[in-house]
């Protein structure tokens, strides 16, 4: 996971490094013109931001290598490399969530990835932005100041490109939705393209497990105090036992009860609708850790209880809403569950489950004119631009659903056209072979230079068709820099892909023009309007 590995070595380093120093979120004391405030709420006090030294070693092209450009712009970091041989196009590249501490550090591209733009003549171009924080305002910003910093520096490019993993695809898919002029095309892979419904899955997830064990809801959880915590001590004590065989340990149940394979199938729901590997994922990895602060429960359990409104101080009030969501379970056939119990089940989650509503001032900031005004600006799916989404089957932090809330924003739109959306057969986030980027990467910039629209998949199939064994086949494509071991390793007795049923083989099943999505809308349970660096294969950055 190179993008980790990468910022775990700038922190050891920062003593020796040098570091630039600004106070509040964007006002620079060292670089370019200041920019605005780094948080467009408001609700976020000043923080004394450092900027890590973003000097970096290019890699080489046949041997020759590119031309690294560094240092601060509008109270950010930033790199660029240009390959000897530049074919005179530019992408531009958005890191994922980076945590809320005060250093800003450039995030580069996958390695494999990074080579294959470099070996095909593609400059690109990454900043820091100017503030941490599930801040997409700030990234949008930053990276858009990168065109001219670019053009100043550079040259004019004659395409450009947007390229963002995690809340990075949020703020690529902002991004060309607010500049449409400025772009060609996009890619996006593990993207928050639901944007805040990411925050309402959190909820449900929690509390949907609360619900069905007849645990009383806790909103808005208690601030997480890993020594003493009542949210935690109620997942440990009320909630987990009831789902099934405990460890002798803190821990997930090893193995699930009735009621349990109840909460894994409306997890499933919530996450996607039936798939393969699902109970993989869910049994095996996303439930087998916690994450800090919480590291006593279940990772997923733990994203609710240290995640107040969502967005730690970035938004106005609660983000959360389930006021008229309907809950059921996916039928996926490998869960061993009859009619009845899934039947049982959803009606005890919308019976049982603890209603929210929204703040009003964040409804407000969900009207359409608020754009970057707005703390969460929405990806609407008015795509501009062709748009090509890689998003793994099994990933429980940022799930396969949040394409499937882009995918109807744009049939809503009349945009699906201009998307392709991808699955791959992974459990992690953001974990994805060099092949399978660089030929979603190829794909978009054909699709944009000869307006042949390249294959996908019917992203929306798990929910409106069911479960089908071959899902997620087609583009997975492991390599030696990602064989995807933990999925084959957590889902034992499942059939690996089939040479047949890869990329390139049988019918077109892509959205829109190549076969299009079903129009049902099930799926964690119709969550409404405006649904929410380098590889990664445990969260890191988001």
């Amino acid at each position: 996971m190179p993008s980790k590995t990468r910022r775990r070595a700038l922190a050891a380093a920062i003593g020796a490094s040098t570091l630039l120093a600004f106070t509040g979120t964007g006002t620079s004391a060292v670089a370019g013109p200041a920019a605005g405030p780094g948080t467009s709420a408001g609700t976020t006090p000043a923080v004394k931001y450092i900027i890590a030294n973003p000097a970096f070693t290019p890699l080489s092209v046949n041997g020759v290598p590119a031309r690294a450009l560094y240092g601060t712009y509008r109270g950010a970091g930033y790199e660029i490399e240009v390959p000897a041989h530049w074919n005179h196009q530019l992408v531009l590249y958005a890191h994922g969530y980076a945590g809320t501490g005060n250093v800003l550090t450039v995030d580069q591209p996958f390695t494999p990835l990074r080579q294959h733009w470099l070996d095909r003549g593609y400059a690109w171009a990454a900043s820091s932005y100017d503030a941490n924080g599930y801040n997409v305002p700030s990234g949008v910003r930053g990276t858009h100041d990168l065109i001219g910093l670019f053009r100043g520096r550079v040259g004019r490019p004659t395409q450009t490109f947007m390229t963002g993993l995690s809340m990075g695809g949020q703020i690529s898919g902002v991004e060309i939705e607010t500049y449409p002029e400025a772009f060609n095309g996009a890619l996006t892979w593990c993207g928050v393209m639901g944007d805040n419904q990411l925050f309402n899955y959190y909820y449900n997830y929690a509390q949907g497990a609360a619900a069905l064990t007849g645990t009383p809801g806790q909103f808005p959880p208690p601030f997480p105090d890993p020594k003493s915590d009542p949210y935690v001590t109620t997942v440990q004590t009320k909630i987990l036992p009831k789902l099934g065989t405990m460890p002798n340990r803190v821990g997930f149940p090893t193995v699930l009860n009735p009621k349990g394979r109840q909460f894994e199938s409306l997890a499933e729901q919530l996450t996607g609708g039936a798939r393969p590997g699902f109970s993989g994922a869910f049994q095996k990895f996303w439930n087998g850790f916690g994450f800090p602060p919480l590291t006593q429960i279940p990772f997923v359990f733990g994203l609710f209880g240290s995640s107040l409104g969502g967005t730690q101080g970035i938004a106005p009030g609660n983000t959360n809403s389930n006021v008229g969501t309907h809950y059921s379970l996916a039928k996926d056939p490998t869960v061993a569950l009859t009619s009845r119990q899934r039947d049982a089940g959803a009606d005890t989650v919308n019976d049982k489950i603890q209603r929210v509503a929204a703040s009003p001032a964040w409804l407000e900031q969900l009207e359409p004119d608020h754009g970057l005004k707005a703390s969460i600006p929405t990806v609407g799916g008015n795509l501009p631009v062709p748009l090509l989404t890689i998003h793994g089957t099994g990933d429980m932090f940022v799930p396969l659903s949040m394409e499937q809330v882009l995918y109807q924003r744009a049939k809503a739109a009349g945009r699906t056209n201009l998307l392709v959306q991808r699955a791959v057969r992974e459990v992690g986030h953001c974990s994805y072979s060099g092949t399978e980027l660089a030929n979603g990467f190829d794909a978009m910039t054909r699709w944009v230079k000869t307006g042949d629209k390249p294959a996908g998949d019917n992203i929306m199939a798990p929910l409106t068709k069911g479960y089908d064994p071959n899902f997620g086949c087609r583009f997975t494509q492991p390599d030696s820099s990602d064989k995807h071991p933990v999925f084959a390793a957590t889902n034992p007795g499942l059939a690996p892909c089939a040479a047949r049923d890869r990329d390139g083989a049988g019918d077109d099943s892509g959205n829109g023009d190549h076969g299009g999505n079903g129009d049902g809308t099930g799926g964690g349970g119709n969550l409404g309007p405006g649904q929410h660096g380098g590889n990664q294969h445990a969260p890191g950055r988001r």
